[in-house]
């Protein structure tokens, strides 16, 4: 008797949006919606990226088995959406912040998750009556990690999430074992290592935040860590009693964080805050990490979420001595969280319909589209640009 395949369609609605297609536990194709729409780090309905990954899969949308929803919420991008829910959480953020809270408000909004834009693309391509699952967002970045991972399901392997926040979340720890995710701490998006120290610090530099992070990454090198290093831990620490979770220690959260600063920081270069953020955060990942691996004696790690497109502290993090083997995740921001909802659901399905899971190690990151030598010259012709283009058959 031939083997059941599974296709399962990722769609991310939020910020970095996007769309991927997994069969067999193999991503087939995979897209960010800012692409077709040439709009940086769009946030909405996917429509483009949901229809294209099924023409690069040459996959008719019939042959899907379920649809898998990254996020229980929505991550709305920060300055272009300001629901009056995130404007009040925000304020509110440092009398009621804790773990029970942020479990509350993620199921409550949950409830009220607008759908409907998604469901018509799903009309469109005749799969609306598919069985839909949402997978929580930092689930959607460990699978990615995990699942995608050169290793085994019969190895054990610490699986780290770091992001902004998603689903009341802001870091992950967990456990990998025989294809199963455990998890075992996480920090709520109060205690955000990303939202409240780099990005708002991005912010203060005069940078867009969850954007231009890169370049305060860029710029530490220039300055003088020490000389505000002292200001910069007073921002965020390492929870003393839970040593797997970050802490809030500036008691404010995204917009509310900038008046603490100017203060904090009041006199100081610009160029030596940025060497003193880059320094402090590679310290309390390289941190958090060693805590783990001492707590757990798992030296392999996965890594995926925002906080680990920062390639610096990923440097620190592989040549820790604790560190046997190292994988990240290549789109390890939201973007990535179509295909890690589409692995967990292909997972998650296999077992509830009692098939075997297949577990299909990344080899490279080429799912978008391709196209011919003579498409390139056709725009090229039509654009104008075709007497200023040179042609190399050996690329």
């Amino acid at each position: 008797m031939a083997r059941r395949s599974v296709t399962v369609l990722g769609v991310h609605d939020g910020h970095d949006a996007g769309a991927a297609l997994v069969r067999d536990g193999k991503v087939l194709a995979a897209l960010q919606e800012e692409r077709p729409r040439n709009i940086k780090h769009y946030s909405g309905t996917p429509e483009y990226a949901i229809k294209e990954v099924f023409r690069i899969a040459k996959v008719d949308p019939s042959e899907v088995d379920l649809i898998a929803v990254a996020g229980l919420v929505r991550t709305h991008a920060p300055l272009k959406e300001r629901p009056l829910h995130v404007k009040l959480f925000e304020s509110l953020s440092p009398y009621v912040a804790c773990h029970t809270f942020a479990k509350l408000y993620v199921r409550v909004l949950h409830k009220f998750r607008k759908m409907e834009h998604l469901f018509k693309v799903f009309r469109g391509l005749g799969i609306e009556d598919k069985e839909t699952v949402f997978v929580e967002h930092h689930l959607a970045h460990a699978a990615c990690a995990y699942r995608s991972s050169p290793w085994s399901y019969d190895e054990p392997v610490l699986v780290f999430t770091a992001d902004g926040a998603g689903d009341g979340l802001s870091s992950t720890v967990n456990i990998g074992e025989k294809g199963e995710i455990r998890r075992i701490a996480e920090s709520i998006y109060y205690d955000s290592l990303g939202n409240v120290l780099y990005s708002e610090v991005t912010r203060y530099l005069g940078l867009k935040p969850w954007d231009h992070e890169y370049k305060v990454m860029g710029l530490a090198p220039y300055g003088k860590s020490e000389y505000c290093i002292d200001h910069i831990e007073k921002i965020m620490r390492l929870n003393p009693k839970r040593p797997l979770e970050f802490q809030n220690r500036i008691r404010a959260y995204c917009g509310g964080v900038q008046s603490k600063l100017r203060k904090l920081l009041a006199g100081q270069r610009f160029d030596n805050i940025a060497a003193a953020t880059q320094l402090w955060f590679e310290e309390l990942m390289t941190d958090w990490i060693r805590n783990a691996i001492g707590k757990m004696d798992i030296h392999k790690i996965a890594c995926a979420g925002g906080l680990f497109l920062n390639v610096k502290a990923n440097k620190r993090i592989v040549e820790m001595p604790e560190v046997e083997e190292a994988f990240f995740y290549p789109a390890a921001g939201d973007d990535g969280t179509p295909v890690g909802a589409a692995l967990q659901g292909y997972y998650d399905y296999c077992g509830a319909e009692g098939i075997q899971p297949r577990k299909e190690p990344i080899t490279d990151v080429y799912y978008g589209p391709s196209y011919t030598d003579e498409k390139i010259k056709d725009v090229l012709k039509k654009t104008g640009w075709i007497g200023k283009a040179e042609f190399y058959s050996d690329v």
